[in-house]
């Protein structure tokens, strides 16, 4: 017997608000299909380890949490240049690259943030040239009070029939 995975978005937001409304707005646009979200990069990175679904699409801002205490990435790794020294700014490239390094790493990317492409276009490009590069893969999107363009962003990137 298969079992049968409804197909699912993951979605990467820490600030509740934002969360709940663009949970709100894509649950009342794609009706039935499943929207997971996590609030922070800790959360992400855990997902990762043992994920219990294949999304369909991951979308994540590029200045996440890391966690929701105070707690340092050490418990993790001693090598913090090689984390990034854990600066909020780079968090939605530290999750790219985890994800390429997963078992998830053929799940296209949607990049959601209130910053500009101007403002992370070199760092985005640098450390993620493959990823950067494949349209079909990854894209990156402005964060407006409007749903609207990411509902049309999620619909070019997945073919979602409700």
């Amino acid at each position: 017997m298969q079992i049968v995975q409804e197909p699912k978005i993951l979605i990467l937001e820490d600030d509740p608000a934002q969360q709940t409304f663009y949970l709100k707005a894509l649950r009342q646009r794609f009706g039935s299909l499943e929207i997971q979200s996590l609030s922070t990069e800790e959360d992400f990175l855990i997902f990762l380890e043992k994920p219990f679904f294949t999304p369909l699409l991951v979308i994540l801002g590029n200045w996440q949490r890391f966690s929701n205490d105070s707690r340092s990435y050490d418990n993790r790794s001693s090598d913090s240049e090689n984390y990034d020294n854990l600066h909020p700014s780079l968090s939605g490239i530290r999750c790219c690259k985890a994800l390429l390094n997963s078992e998830l790493k053929s799940v296209p990317v949607l990049m959601y943030s209130v910053f500009d492409w101007d403002d992370y276009q070199e760092q985005i490009e640098e450390n993620l040239p493959t990823l950067a590069s494949d349209k079909s893969k990854f894209r990156y999107l402005t964060k407006d009070f409007n749903p609207g363009k990411l509902i049309k962003a999620i619909e070019e990137f997945v073919e979602i029939t409700n």
